[in-house]
């Protein structure tokens, strides 16, 4: 599926698709509205077939970046498209001058956390009872992007 998968700007039409994988996806979903709000130049999905298999949605400011939401569908997972996407960010980040990267993740998502790790993500903070449901802390990861870039 990888290399049939295309990677392109979110747009108002995936929404609907973007809200239900993440309903199936997380304990606390986000709205569509907020999806909506965070629509922009770092806002991806991957589609295959015409099908949304995933999405980022991360945001920066000065130079500073921060991935808010990524999800794959259930049925598309480990087969690198989370990869993919966060590599993308990091990519464009890396172009804008972005130096540092951050994330939360929920403390007892294991296979998150590895995930991060394995793309170069240390843990940095804690966040106590961040999540609401249920409630748990959020481990805050960090990459550094200085030099990565061409900026």
């Amino acid at each position: 599926m990888e290399d049939r998968c295309q990677i392109r700007l979110a747009t108002a039409a995936d929404i609907a698709a973007v809200s239900a994988i993440e309903q199936s996806v997380f304990a606390d979903p986000w709205t569509p509205s907020a999806f909506h709000a965070m629509l922009g130049s770092h806002a991806l999905v991957a589609v295959s077939n015409g099908d949304i298999e995933g999405y980022i949605f991360a945001r920066s400011m000065a130079d500073e970046g921060e991935v808010l939401n990524l999800a794959v569908r259930q049925g598309s997972r480990r087969k690198g498209l989370g990869r993919r996407l966060l590599g993308r960010i990091l990519a464009e980040f890396a172009e804008q001058g972005i130096r540092t990267v951050y994330l939360e993740v929920r403390a007892s998502n294991s296979a998150g956390r590895a995930f991060y790790q394995d793309m170069g993500f240390r843990e940095v903070g804690r966040r106590r009872a961040y999540y609401s449901r249920p409630r748990e802390d959020a481990l805050v990861l960090a990459r550094e992007l200085a030099g990565e870039g061409s900026a």
